[in-house]
């Protein structure tokens, strides 16, 4: 990870940007989590651990109980705001219940169980069209979850989440995983696909995505077009 950071990294977000960089620098990791929280005054609350969640919600070998603290802890690794975890959580709670084959409006109730009040207000709203364009955790994933619950296909999803966002992408990493999740592999326009160059690195993480999809015994449908890429 330090050396991707040095050599080619991007998009990290500030509050990861700035923990990787004291890493680099020799700094220990909790202090580094903490001097960048200090240096930025407490607001650690962005949405960069949510946009680490899908291999936490897709690896089926976690079991469900334990999901929510994983997710928690993997925020932890960078943000020290609770609710950069509690939204981490929330995302990843919410993509396994769809992955289970959950409706999902029952898998929305899922993942706002027992959530923080600035967490589960901003996801009961999903129905509401968003207006914040800001990194802020709660309100990205109000924004994904809007664009991924309205949506009639994936592309519709990810295209609205990208308009709506811009030239940031706050929104769309999240509600295109949602998407995908909901309307499967097979509704995925290769045309989304083509931008990701390095074809062996695609390889990869199809067959990693494959191999967390099989973890239990169970007909995934969802999985096998990952083959054909």
């Amino acid at each position: 990870m330090l050396a991707w950071h040095k050599e080619r990294g991007f998009d990290q977000g500030p509050t990861s940007a700035r923990v990787l960089d004291l890493l680099s620098d020799g700094c220990e990791a909790g202090q580094a989590v903490m001097r960048a929280d200090v240096e930025a005054k407490g607001m650690t609350a962005g949405c960069n651990p949510m946009h680490r969640f899908t291999p936490l919600g897709a690896a089926l070998v976690l079991p469900d109980e334990a999901l929510a603290d994983a997710a928690r802890a993997d925020a932890a690794i960078t943000h020290v705001h609770a609710l950069a975890g509690e939204a981490a959580a929330a995302a990843a709670t919410l993509l396994r219940s769809i992955l289970r084959g959950v409706a999902w409006e029952d898998a929305v109730r899922r993942a706002a169980a027992g959530r923080h009040s600035e967490i589960v207000n901003p996801m009961a709203q999903w129905r509401d069209p968003p207006s914040n364009r800001g990194g802020f955790a709660p309100v990205v994933l109000h924004a994904a979850m809007h664009f991924a619950g309205i949506a009639v296909s994936f592309d519709a999803a990810l295209s609205a989440a990208l308009s709506f966002a811009g030239t940031a992408n706050y929104a769309a990493v999240t509600a295109g995983t949602l998407a995908g999740a909901r309307f499967g592999a097979k509704a995925i326009h290769s045309a989304r696909i083509a931008p990701i160059h390095d074809q062996a690195e695609l390889n990869r993480l199809a067959q990693a995505l494959i191999a967390m999809a099989h973890t239990e015994s169970r007909d995934c449908d969802r999985a096998g077009p990952l083959q054909e890429l």
